[in-house]
C-alpha cells in the first residue's frame, strides 16, 4: 500500500474513531493537514492531523500544548480536543473563516486603518504569548485568521520556549532558519537565534506586504537551492533601506518608526508593546482623519475586519471610546505569568 492510499485509510479509520463525519480539506502545510468536519448535531470544527511515526518530533504535540496555554486570550482559536490514533495525531479546534492571505488572493485591498487595527491585534497576541515565555516564530499572512471580522493568530507548531528553568534561551550562532523566509527577521537569516524582537520584526513585514498588495522587494529572488535562496532574501533585506521599504505607504512614517525600533532591540532585550501600540494607535488616528478611503464595496472580507475591530455596528459613541473598549483586552491577563 502506497502512502497516499494509507493515508485515506487511516483517516477513514480517525473518521470512525472520532465520530465526526469529514467534510472536506481546508488546508494542507507542512507538517499537517487540515480539514472541517462535523459531529452529530452538524456543528462543525477543524480537525488538524498529523502522520506520525517514532523518529518525528511531533509539531501538532508542541502546538497543542500553546493553545491550551493561551486558551482565553483574544485572539487565539478555542481547542476542544487532542488524540491520536494509529500513525495519525490530531486536534478538534475552532473552525475559523479565512485567511488574510486568501482575502489578499481574491484581489481585495487593505487599506491603512484595517492595517493599523489588524497591527495592533497581532502585537496584542503575541505580547500575551511572550507573557506564557513563549517566541511564534512563524509569522506569516497564511497564519492570520478571521472569523466574523476578528483576527486569530493559528498553528502554534513552530514555537519555542525562550523562558527555561526561570531563565532566557541563550544567543546562539548558525541556526538553520525557523519559519518563512520572506517574513523573518534579518538576524534570523543571519543565523542567530531567535528572541521576542524576531516576532515583532516579522509582523513589520507582513503588514507592508499586505498594504502595498502582496508585494516585498525580495520576491522572486531567483536561486539553484532554497539554502541559497534564503541567503539572498537575506541580503536583500539588509540592503533595501527602511525607507525604500516603506516607500509609497500610506503612513510610511510609523511603519518606519516601528521597524527602526524593534530591528535595535537586543536579543535578551524585553520589547516596549505599549510603544509598538502606540505607534499603530497614531497610524489609526492618521488614517481616521483621512477621507474614507478604507471603504469599498469590493473589500467585503476585510471591511468585515474593519467593522468587527472597531466596533461599527455598535450604538453611536465617539470612535475612539470604541478603541478604547476593544483594545482593553490588551492588558496583560491574569492567567499569563510574567518573567
Amino acid at each position: 500500500m502506497n502512502c497516499k492510499n494509507s493515508m485515506k485509510q487511516d483517516i477513514k479509520e480517525l473518521e470512525k474513531h472520532i465520530d465526526y463525519k469529514f467534510k472536506h480539506r481546508i488546508g494542507k502545510g507542512s507538517f499537517g493537514t487540515v480539514y472541517q468536519v462535523a459531529d452529530s448535531k452538524n456543528r462543525t470544527f477543524a480537525l488538524k492531523i498529523e502522520e506520525t511515526n517514532l523518529l518525528q518530533v511531533s509539531q501538532l504535540e508542541n502546538e497543542y500544548k500553546v493553545y491550551v496555554k493561551m486558551q482565553g486570550n483574544e485572539g487565539v482559536p478555542k481547542v476542544y480536543y487532542h488524540g491520536e490514533k494509529g500513525n495519525i495525531k490530531y486536534i478538534i479546534m475552532e473552525l475559523l473563516d479565512t485567511s488574510l492571505s486568501d482575502i489578499l488572493e481574491k484581489g481585495e485591498q487593505f487599506h491603512l486603518k484595517t492595517i493599523s487595527l489588524i497591527g495592533r491585534k497581532l502585537i496584542c497576541i503575541i505580547e500575551n504569548l511572550h507573557r506564557n515565555h513563549y517566541l511564534y516564530r512563524d509569522m506569516k499572512p497564511e497564519n492570520i485568521m478571521t472569523k466574523k471580522g476578528e483576527i486569530f493568530l493559528i498553528d502554534y507548531g513552530m514555537c519555542k520556549k525562550y523562558i527555561v528553568n526561570g531563565e532566557h534561551i541563550p544567543f546562539i550562532k548558525g541556526k538553520v532558519l525557523t519559519g518563512t523566509a520572506r517574513y523573518t527577521s534579518i538576524n534570523t537569516h543571519k543565523g542567530y537565534e531567535q528572541s521576542r524582537r524576531d516576532d515583532l520584526e516579522g509582523i513589520a513585514y507582513v503588514l507592508i506586504y499586505l498594504i502595498k498588495g502582496g508585494e516585498l522587494p525580495w520576491m522572486g529572488i531567483p536561486a539553484p537551492s532554497r539554502k541559497e535562496k534564503y541567503a539572498k532574501i537575506g541580503m536583500r533585506k539588509e540592503e533595501v533601506s527602511i525607507n525604500d521599504l516603506c516607500d509609497g505607504i500610506e503612513g510610511k512614517e510609523f511603519f518606519i518608526e516601528y521597524l527602526e525600533y524593534v530591528r535595535k532591540l537586543g536579543f535578551y532585550e524585553n520589547p516596549d508593546y505599549e510603544k509598538c501600540k502606540g505607534i499603530f494607535i497614531k497610524m489609526l488616528a492618521l488614517s481616521k482623519n483621512k477621507k474614507s478611503v478604507n471603504s469599498n464595496t469590493n473589500n467585503k472580507a476585510s471591511n468585515e475586519i474593519l467593522d468587527a475591530i472597531t466596533q461599527k455596528k455598535a450604538k453611536k459613541k465617539g470612535f475612539f471610546h470604541k478603541i478604547k473598549k476593544f483594545f482593553s483586552y490588551c492588558s496583560p491577563d491574569s492567567k499569563t505569568r510574567d518573567e
